[in-house]
């Protein structure tokens, strides 16, 4: 018995050590960091190659200033970068929490202009909801990088089996001033058995936060 004992504990270190030797062999041949692996981390850790976007009057000079951006947080992000006079006075980071990346606009004003982005905050089975946030265009985005004004830019529910409800946002250039704007809000509901659908608008007034 003691002989059978002995001779099986040989036969498994010897097993033991033959699986230690090709362990050993294949990380020596495939080391877990690969060389591959660590250029990819080299290339995401680089600057962002960014793109021009837009121009924009200052809100408090004569003066305007240049958008650049680049996607970010792959792909759920936006970073603006703002240039006055070929040199980079601020930028602005602005994420999708959700899917990516936000949408965003420049809105011309009468004596200002505005940067609006739109993110999709939730979404889920027949259900999104997305916010549209507005922001100065002055020197001080990054000490000043909260939003003046958000509002649900949409809002829609399209899984129920007998309707569907969308309501959209939509500023009236007519009445954006220094300190306020007007939103209608357009409530569209359909049934899909008709496919007739009932509107509805209604009318905000917003005024923008200092």
């Amino acid at each position: 018995m003691e002989k059978l004992l002995s001779k099986n504990l040989i036969i498994t270190t010897i097993i033991f050590a033959f699986v230690l030797l090709f362990i050993s062999n294949t990380v020596a041949k495939h080391p877990f960091f690969t060389s591959t692996q660590r250029k990819t981390e080299n290339l995401q850790n680089k600057p962002p190659i960014l793109t021009y976007f837009d121009t924009a009057r200052l809100s408090d000079s004569d003066s305007a200033i240049k958008i650049f951006t680049s996607d970010v947080s792959n792909g759920l992000g936006i970073l603006f970068v703002f240039t006055l006079n070929d040199t980079v006075i601020d930028s602005l980071l602005i994420q999708n929490p959700n899917i990516g990346p936000p949408t965003y606009r420049i809105i011309k004003g009468s004596t200002k202009d505005y940067l609006v982005v739109t993110t999709i905050e939730e979404s889920g089975t027949g259900y999104i909801k997305e916010v549209d946030s507005w922001y100065r265009a002055n020197q001080y985005f990054h000490t000043t990088n909260k939003a003046t004004l958000s509002y649900t830019a949409k809002l829609g529910f399209y899984g129920d089996e007998k309707e569907t409800e969308e309501t959209l946002a939509n500023y009236i250039p007519s009445t954006l001033t220094q300190n306020s704007i007007d939103v209608e809000f357009t409530k569209k509901k359909c049934e899909k058995v008709t496919n007739k659908c009932k509107t509805s608008t209604e009318k905000k007034h917003f005024i923008f936060l200092k």
